[in-house]
């Protein structure tokens, strides 16, 4: 008989794993549940105004490239959809996934409006599902409500993080979803948090036709990065290369820390050492951009140290509301009734007193609720695989310090049907290595909740992957050292660990400085010296260990 595996959830990660499993097992049975009623997950059907802090060409599938690494952006025009044509805007990226399902022909293996409420393991080693048939609430059908239990031999679940924020304990009404559309109206708000869902929540809210009063409440300071870079005036994505990664993660934010701040700085001195096309300068009025770059000066002053390095915010637009006077940035809030605040940077209180109190602060994880509890994050090594149970697998839980899901995902994919095919080399010592994972993880990121996310640095974490695939880009497998180092000085993208036969940097545009790739490149000896301090400590470590 034929093995069963059984992906939970659509969306990007649901939707990429099913691929990759239709493509490379082909003797199992193979079947999607999504509660829903549709295949493209919430970041398929975004709130109208929604523009992606990640730029279509690095956020698309290395499997379904459409989009190139050229620069579309014209500031000049008067059309709305040119501000940020290299962004996927509204309801742009669910159309992408409904073309990627339709090409590869995955609609058919997916069960609509299908909830699994629960998975446990078994006595046989396999693994049971309670699903239920959810009637969409405009259609009526004898199956509503119906459950039945499923037996598989291998679960992923892709459920990733809900779009239920994290409850708060507040004496103002708590909004538990963020899907209020143009409801709220005439109110004092405070919304909590500063990432990238917080402001973008506080710019709808701030809209002039609502009339609200908008308060962002942000304990911390945040890197604020732009989706477009004063430096050629192109996305900030695109002047990430393999080169610029390559260094060590300390060595590289020490002095990319520096960079933000004479940036945010010099800004008139980068545009005259790096003139744009004059169709790329922004055209924010000079009075509100010096408000914007005090606020972002004033934001990033406060996320130095460990700070700096784990919270970045690269939805800036809002900035320019702060300018504006629609969105009034403080601290966080006295005591646990949210209706008195510190002033942002300040021991001064603030009663605000807020109608309504909106929580931004991270998402809830379906994974123990769909477990009982006796399934953690903790115990996944590098949050794809269980460390138990090697049929259970996760995809979507890893939160990019700076990068996108969907490509991560891709490379979770990948890795898991290498994995149940026997491709991988399998170790006896993977506890141990993910015990020194664990250690680490939460060394780097203390300030982060680990049990509910798995926070990594996107293009470090999937090249830790493609070590593992083999499929990691040297200049052993291109075979051409110039392709090696266009590839290491192109954009950054996951297409550079797959598309062998057609690697983008054959003729995706370079568009790092010289004077920037000459400085890296003086500095790598540096970065090497630093590399073999750390591996010499750690390995120290783990001698005092034993």
């Amino acid at each position: 008989m034929s093995k069963k595996i059984v992906i939970v959830g659509c969306g990007s990660s649901g939707l990429i794993m099913l691929k990759y499993a239709l493509d490379e097992l082909r003797d199992w049975e193979i079947v999607a549940y999504e509660a829903s009623s549709k295949i493209t997950g919430c970041w398929g059907r975004p709130p109208s105004g929604f523009v992606s802090t990640s730029t279509k060409y690095t956020t698309q599938f290395a499997c379904y490239s459409l989009y190139d690494a050229n620069v579309r952006r014209d500031l000049s025009s008067v059309s709305p959809s040119l501000q940020y044509p290299d962004f996927f805007r509204d309801e742009e990226y669910g159309e992408y996934l409904e073309k990627f399902a339709d090409h590869f022909g995955l609609k058919k293996f997916i069960c609509l409006n299908t909830k699994v409420s629960q998975i446990r393991r078994n006595s046989d080693g396999k693994w049971d599902l309670q699903v239920s048939h959810v009637s969409p609430p405009d259609v009526q059908s004898d199956q509503g409500g119906k459950e039945e239990s499923i037996v598989c031999d291998a679960v992923v679940i892709c459920t990733g993080l809900a779009d239920t924020p994290k409850p708060l304990n507040a004496e103002a009404r708590v909004l538990s979803r963020l899907d209020f559309g143009d409801s709220i109206r005439d109110q004092k708000v405070v919304v909590v948090g500063g990432g990238e869902s917080a402001v973008d929540v506080a710019r709808r809210l701030a809209g002039p036709s609502l009339n609200n009063q908008v308060w962002l409440s942000v304990r911390s300071g945040i890197r604020v990065s732009p989706r477009y870079h004063p430096i050629r005036g192109v996305p900030s994505d695109f002047l990430r290369n393999r080169l610029l990664l390559s260094f060590d993660a300390g060595l590289r934010n020490v002095v990319g820390q520096r960079f933000v701040d004479f940036r945010m700085r010099c800004r008139k001195v980068l545009q005259r050492l790096f003139p744009a096309n004059q169709r790329l300068r922004s055209s924010v009025h000079e009075e509100n951009q010096y408000v914007r770059d005090q606020w972002a000066l004033r934001l990033t002053a406060s996320a130095k140290d460990s700070l700096f390095n784990m919270y970045h915010n690269k939805s800036d637009d809002f900035l320019g509301d702060v300018a504006e006077g629609r969105i009034n940035i403080i601290g966080g809030n006295c005591d646990h009734s949210y209706r008195n605040f510190y002033a942002f940077g300040s021991s001064d209180v603030m009663n605000i007193n807020p109608d309504l109190i909106v929580p931004a602060i991270g998402y809830a994880s379906q994974l123990k609720a769909l477990t009982n509890d006796k399934i953690a994050l903790r115990d996944f090594y590098l949050g794809i695989r269980h460390i138990e149970y090697d049929s259970l697998f996760i995809v979507g839980m890893t939160r990019p310090i700076i990068g996108n899901i969907p490509s991560i995902s891709e490379m979770q994919a990948r890795y898991i049907v290498f994995h149940l095919t026997k491709q991988l080399a399998e170790t006896s010592e993977i506890k141990k290595i993910h015990h020194h994972n664990r250690i680490e993880l939460e060394r780097r990121f203390a300030n982060l909740d680990t049990t509910n996310v798995y926070p990594v640095e996107m293009f470090p974490y999937c090249d830790q992957l493609a070590r593992e695939m083999g499929c990691l880009p040297s200049l052993r497998k291109l075979r051409s050292p110039i392709r090696y180092v266009r590839t290491a000085l192109s954009p950054a993208t996951t297409m550079h660990y797959f598309n062998d036969k057609k690697m983008p940097s054959n003729y995706s545009p370079i568009f790092s400085p010289l004077l920037i790739t000459l400085l890296l490149f003086l500095l790598k000896p540096l970065d090497m010296v630093v590399r073999a301090y750390r591996q010499c400590s750690t390995v120290f470590q783990m001698l005092l260990n034993r």
